[in-house]
């Protein structure tokens, strides 16, 4: 996980690795720091659980009658599963037509507040898979 502390644009840029061929695109991030701090205080006192496992107090497992607790499947069958081998298709793969990269959902503009998490998302597609930074 990244941390920035940043308000600038972000760029996405995906290149097609044998022949150069680029596409990008970018987003600017606004982080506003005008806004109230972010309350750090517990929600629960820190030393609520220290006494949760420990003590007279722990209830035991009762086993229900009428209850299963056998596997469904017995380790046979679950080996001889493992040993059944895919059979085999007749349909072959098309090959896919070389295609430059392209920018199908660009990046897109975010303004957040300071410490807030962010997430930005671009789908880029190409033939072969371009390479993205």
């Amino acid at each position: 996980m990244f941390v920035f502390f940043y308000s600038g644009t972000f760029t996405v840029i995906a290149e097609k690795p044998k022949t150069g061929e680029r596409v990008q695109t970018s987003a600017p991030l606004t982080v506003r720091t005008d806004t109230t701090s972010i309350d750090h205080t517990a929600f629960v006192a820190p030393d609520a659980f220290r006494t949760l496992e420990a003590g007279p107090n722990l209830r035991t497992v009762m086993v229900e009658s009428g209850v299963d607790t056998n596997s469904f499947l017995t380790p046979d069958v679950l080996r001889a599963l493992d040993q059944v081998k895919p059979k085999p298709t007749d349909v072959q793969e098309k090959e896919q037509p070389l295609m430059a990269p392209k920018v199908i959902v660009p990046l897109q503009p975010i303004n957040c507040n300071e410490g807030q998490p962010i997430n930005f998302t671009a789908k880029i597609q190409g033939n072969p898979q371009p390479t993205v930074r």
